[in-house]
């Protein structure tokens, strides 16, 4: 009788079979086809444990199919994917269809093998192992809201996602709605098909991959929208949302499913989420997601000195926690902009000292008036649009510091205005940020929470039930009923 295969190899790299070999020892049999057709009898095989695959066994015609028939014939199997160079392009789609680990040659053998023994479980643990969840994973489904295609949102039935060895599953419990994905339906970031929106969730974890040592089913956790690679070069340089490319750690509702289902998927878990303090209710704690992440970066990348004068342009919620965040810094004015009664209001509890109506009179003006035609030390764009760009930079003193946090989904440019710059020369820094994500941010943020120093459920102006998702993200596109933030409840 033949041997039961245990690990596929599905390439012609010689090499790439002896490492694997090595790695398995004489416990485990591997088996290496050269063609994917003749993969296809050993990848049904109940034993098999482990498949292994390269650019070559792809071909270059059709990638998608073929990864989507490799994880049909062997659902069970976990797949790793060793790419002839490193491509983020590649890698998403990867991901997307279920490979549980991408690497890229040369291979780093003794890490290689590492990997390769711990999808096996042939090591044994640094700690005790926690228990798995029993929960069936090739069958389930799961309600989910998606953008079906330009300007469609609608609910389908998808499969739960199965975690990699790294990552994990969560029930979700509360969402919220953000305006960024209105803009993401309406075509900022291209064509999506059945993608699942979403990016502020909290939950309960599900199932754990088998390297997760922080977590375990049954944690209540917070899981920052911005999900980085930490191993990536960009975040080991200190620019962890941007790793993979730009803005390359946005991951939920752009290169992956979003948060808007049953369950989410979370890659490089411990690194990722953070637990949810006894005394912090999810309601509060999904804000730390993004909204209290991005508006707090906000404030921190203006660079306010304490006492210092800051203007928040546009007081959505971002906008609102800028102001909240500019306040913790120790700002001695806070200018909030914005015309809308109930933001402004908002904007006074969270700590702003002047409110301008943007479309009452010259804001600019208005502005260098109350600081003694200075200007100020600091401007925060919380909008994204370009005139409101310009606004902070003219607003703004030499030397000072204009925060861009706002969302640019249209045009081809932002403009800068020639002489408030001073012509190029005034010494005024621009920087713009993307939400920070990871445990260590989520902690913090979390820190603030318990010490009662930020009430962020204030921005909440409705609730809705998840089946009722439609209804919410409708009024939360066209802003209707005075709507500042959607929360979802699972």
């Amino acid at each position: 009788m033949a041997s039961p295969v245990h690990i596929v190899v599905a390439s012609d790299d010689a090499g790439l079979t002896s490492l694997a070999s090595k790695a398995a020892g004489d416990q485990w049999h591997v088996e290496r086809c050269s063609k994917l057709a003749s993969a296809e009898k050993f990848l049904a095989h109940p034993e098999l444990k482990l498949i292994l695959f390269d650019d070559q066994i792809l071909g270059d015609a059709d990638s998608p199919s073929t990864l989507v028939r490799l994880r049909e014939w062997a659902p069970h199997a976990p797949v790793i994917y060793i790419a002839a160079e490193h491509n983020s392009e590649t890698e998403k789609l990867a991901r997307a269809e279920g490979v549980h680990y991408y690497t890229s040659k040369p291979i780093d053998a003794e890490r290689f093998s590492q990997v390769v023994r711990s999808f096996l479980k042939l090591e044994t643990p640094a700690i005790t192992p926690i228990r798995r969840s029993p929960h069936p994973r090739s069958t389930a489904s799961m309600k989910a809201f998606v953008m079906k295609s330009l300007n469609q949102v609608g609910f389908m039935e998808k499969p739960v996602a199965k975690p990699g060895i790294y990552d994990a599953i969560i029930k979700t419990t509360r969402a919220l709605i953000c305006t960024s994905d209105s803009h993401t339906v309406h075509g900022a970031i291209g064509s999506r098909e059945n993608l699942t929106l979403g990016h502020e969730a909290v939950g309960v974890v599900h199932e754990i991959g088998s390297e997760v040592r922080l977590f375990k089913p049954g944690d209540r956790v917070v899981v920052g929208a911005i999900t980085p690679d930490w191993s990536d070069i960009a975040s080991q340089a200190g620019h962890s949302s941007q790793s993979g490319g730009p803005l390359g750690g946005w991951k939920f509702a752009n290169s992956k499913d979003g948060v808007f289902a049953e369950y989410f998927h979370v890659n490089d878990a411990d690194a990722n989420m953070a637990r949810i303090p006894d005394g912090v209710t999810d309601e509060y704690a999904v804000y730390c997601c993004d909204m209290i992440s991005t508006g707090f970066m906000a404030a921190e990348n203006a660079d306010i000195p304490i006492g210092g004068t800051v203007a928040v342009f546009a007081l959505g919620p971002v906008g609102l926690m800028a102001v909240a965040g500019a306040r913790l810094r120790g700002a001695g004015m806070i200018i909030g902009v914005d015309a809308i009664p109930a933001r402004q209001k908002l904007a006074r509890y969270y700590g702003a000292d002047v409110i301008i109506d943007h479309g009452s009179d010259n804001v600019v003006r208005q502005i260098r008036e109350l600081t003694g035609g200075a200007g100020v030390d600091s401007a925060i764009e919380a909008l994204g649009a370009d005139e409101v760009f310009q606004n902070a930079v003219s607003v703004t003193k030499p030397g000072g510091t204009i925060s861009n946090v706002g969302y640019h989904g249209g045009g081809e440019f932002v403009s800068i205005p020639r002489i408030d710059w001073g012509v190029g020369m005034a010494e005024k820094t621009i920087r713009s940020g993307l939400c920070p994500g990871g445990r260590l941010r989520m902690e913090r943020l979390l820190r603030i929470l318990q010490a009662g120093r930020v009430d962020p459920t204030r921005m909440t102006t409705h609730t809705f039930r998840f089946d009722d998702l439609d209804r919410a993200f409708e009024v939360m596109d066209k802003k209707l009923d005075g709507v500042i933030k959607p929360l979802i409840v699972f």
